[in-house]
């Protein structure tokens, strides 16, 4: 980790046990725990919380052919593009950390968290913005072992209490759009979540944009497009633009203007 300006050393004792990988010299002292076969979840928690008192950021990096550890999303995590380490140890830059999380802004309606509101609890939707998180990214396992040293990759506890492992700017945001919450505890589930309906108190968005309902009034079948969108008298928000315009997360857009996904290319990491 000498070239992040960063210093790691492995087998590192501390009161409890020893640290697989042990970064220091960033913003936060971090453990790397290695784990190349199965594990059972009470060991992962344990070890979690030895390390962490020891003044660590414990992150998990699995490469175990194992479809689904138990313990996954219980704990900052990272999975591995490499299942292979009997051979030969895999020269630098060729094994990717995978699972990394990444914001995305959803309509609370139909087709989108399973079809409940995961901040108020209500078994319907509300209408409003909400976060979501998805792990999709990828990145060098040095890479981001760096950015969690450095404070840019940090742990994150969605409405359902799952943890995973985002941009710090993503996290900023959802802490936005809950009123603060998203923190990681060592707790399995923070206090107030609930498996399926999240946290009951959450905080309302602080962006006005995120914080207004869909549509107002009374609406009808014929009032929806065949994407789901709303589709009523109102003008595309893109400037200059002032086209007839749908309800995207992104506010009123035309045709030409609708939010499109953006490719994995297209993330940073």
């Amino acid at each position: 980790m000498t070239g992040y300006g960063l210093t790691a050393a492995t087998e590192f004792p501390v009161a409890g046990g020893r640290l697989d990988v042990a970064i220091t010299g960033g913003q936060v002292a971090t453990d790397i725990e290695v784990q190349h076969t199965a594990i059972a979840q009470a060991t992962v928690t344990r070890r979690t919380k030895t390390y962490y008192s020891a003044g660590f950021l414990p992150v998990w990096f699995n490469d175990a052919t194992e479809a689904r550890p138990k313990w996954l999303r219980t704990v900052p995590f990272m999975g591995s593009s490499v299942t292979d380490w009997t051979s030969a140890m895999p020269k630098p830059g060729t094994v990717n950390a995978t699972g990394l999380g990444y914001l995305r802004e959803l309509r609370c309606q139909v087709g989108t968290f399973g079809g409940s509101c995961p901040q108020n609890r209500r078994r319907f939707h509300c209408g409003n913005v909400h976060p979501a998180i998805t792990g999709g990214r990828n990145a060098a396992v040095e890479d981001a072992a760096a950015m969690i040293a450095g404070a840019e990759l940090v742990p994150l506890r969605d409405w359902y209490g799952n943890v995973f492992l985002v941009r710090a700017a993503d996290f900023r945001q959802w802490q936005e759009m809950t009123g603060g919450l998203g923190t990681w505890t060592l707790e399995r589930r923070a206090a107030n979540h609930s498996k399926r309906y999240g946290p009951p108190q959450a905080g309302r968005c602080v962006n006005p944009v995120h914080n207004q309902t869909a549509v107002t009034g009374r609406l009808t079948y014929a009032d929806l497009g065949s994407s789901g969108s709303v589709v009523v008298q109102h003008q595309c928000g893109t400037p200059g633009c002032g086209q007839g315009a749908r309800l995207y997360p992104a506010g009123w857009r035309c045709e030409e203007h609708k939010p499109r996904p953006r490719t994995p290319a297209e993330w940073p990491i």
